[in-house]
């Protein structure tokens, strides 16, 4: 690997932990809203939007520097290799990497141990949202029954054989 590579790939990898490390605050601001979260409130729902936004575009960009982990198992052949040159770059830039991945990890399980809490907040929320949605329609029909809306209150008869 030559050094303008070297230099680049490194900070590839310095790019993808601040990546992760905004994916981390976002997931902690998303985790806030909903602990507040009130489902009739419009601007939190809209909030809860623009960071999911943010959120999915943080993962595209992390996606599309996948390759940097394939170029991490190439150092890992390289370290391992017969040239002691080559070897001792390749051992150093790889440490750089695993350090790199250590720092990365806690970030991604911080980030999992909230969408588990953001997950249950949510299905709390849905089943307040499902049992107020029954007890509109139960009212509704207890409405309808009471006032006799939609209830024909005179009979008409047609008699055709006049």
């Amino acid at each position: 690997m030559e050094v303008q590579h070297m230099v680049d790939w490194q900070d590839k990898l310095n790019r993808v932990e601040i990546l992760w490390s905004e994916m981390l605050r976002i997931s902690e601001q998303q985790l806030a809203l909903l602990q507040t979260f009130k489902p009739e409130d419009e601007t939190g729902l809209q909030q809860l939007q623009e960071l999911l936004s943010q959120r999915e575009g943080l993962m595209q960009q992390i996606d599309a520097m996948a390759g940097i982990h394939d170029q991490g198992d190439k150092l890992q052949e390289a370290a391992q290799s017969n040239n002691s040159e080559s070897r001792e770059k390749a051992d150093a830039l790889y440490q750089a990497f695993r350090n790199s991945l250590d720092r990365i990890m806690p970030l991604m399980t911080a980030i999992q141990e909230n969408d588990e809490k953001m997950k249950s907040q949510m299905s709390e929320a849905l089943q307040v949202m499902g049992k107020e949605l029954v007890q509109a329609r139960e009212s509704s029909r207890v409405n309808r029954a009471y006032t006799q809306s939609g209830v024909i209150s005179e009979a008409w008869f047609f008699d055709d054989k006049k």
